[in-house]
């Protein structure tokens, strides 16, 4: 007992450095857990998207695989732009939640040659988007047949 009076005071520091080291290590696991629980949350909000694009892509079949030069009426026209518009503002979403997402949406990109191809310039969309649309266009668009409207 008289060792623990003569070192009371060391005693009691490396007691408070033991405390201290231990609180610091709880913060860092729980920062830690804080991360994975949002990178989880961001995982599956990106799949979410990809799946009602997907769920969308279903119920209208010709527009999700239209074709090399597919015959829309002047309705289904503007239906299947505004199908590739939602196409990348999908990407664009579900892009920033998941980046392994982006090879996918990049796949179903290759099924509008018709829309990609057909304009030059797609602007507004975020980098990764960005390079998707060009290097969909580098890899589809110089063997893709000319379309007659």
């Amino acid at each position: 007992m008289s060792w623990i009076k003569r070192n009371a005071e060391t005693v009691t520091a490396i007691g408070t450095a033991i405390t201290a080291l231990v609180a610091v290590l709880a913060l860092a696991g729980v920062k830690l857990q804080i991360d994975a629980t949002q990178q989880l949350h961001d995982t599956q909000a990106g799949k979410e998207i990809y799946r009602e694009f997907l769920s969308l892509s279903i119920k209208n079949p010709e527009l999700a695989r239209p074709g090399d030069c597919p015959n829309f009426t002047p309705d289904r026209a503007i239906s299947y732009d505004f199908f590739v518009e939602h196409l990348l503002f999908t990407a664009e979403e579900a892009v920033l939640f998941d980046e392994n997402l982006a090879l996918s949406f990049e796949n179903l990109l290759s099924n509008h040659g018709y829309a990609i191809c057909g304009e030059a310039a797609w602007t507004g969309y975020t980098e990764d988007v960005n390079k998707m649309i060009s290097r969909t266009q580098k890899r589809i668009c110089p063997e893709y047949p000319t379309c007659s409207e």
